[in-house]
């Protein structure tokens, strides 16, 4: 939880998505890594207002990059996880698998200060 500026390890939400995180802007770096794997990124900031449609941005972007797999045979999605806000950043990834090949996309989230 986040009091006085200072945030500490909280409760998350039932799925893991973090529930601690203070209110400003986040910064988006998206890492590919498996079979092919594209250098690190940045990809924008987001303001935070709340953390429905704040969670709404991020399980959108991970949905956008595994909607690509959608129409691939033989290939699987995983679930999304959360890491924990540790008062600086979280991460959400989340997985493609396509015959032998698996792809993960991680989204560090960053608070700005």
């Amino acid at each position: 939880m986040c009091d006085g500026g200072a945030c500490r390890p909280g409760s998350s939400g039932g799925d893991g998505f973090p529930t601690n995180l203070p209110s400003g802007n986040y910064e988006l770096v998206i890492c590919i890594s498996g079979s092919v794997s594209l250098p690190c990124q940045n990809a924008g900031t987001i303001p935070f207002q709340g953390l429905a449609p704040f969670k709404s941005a991020i399980t959108s972007a991970l949905d956008q990059w595994l909607a690509a797999t959608a129409g691939t045979p033989d290939c699987s999605r995983g679930a999304a996880t959360f890491s924990g806000f540790d008062g600086s950043e979280f991460s959400a990834t989340a997985s493609a698998t396509c015959g032998d090949a698996t792809e993960t996309l991680t989204l560090t989230v960053r608070h700005l200060p």
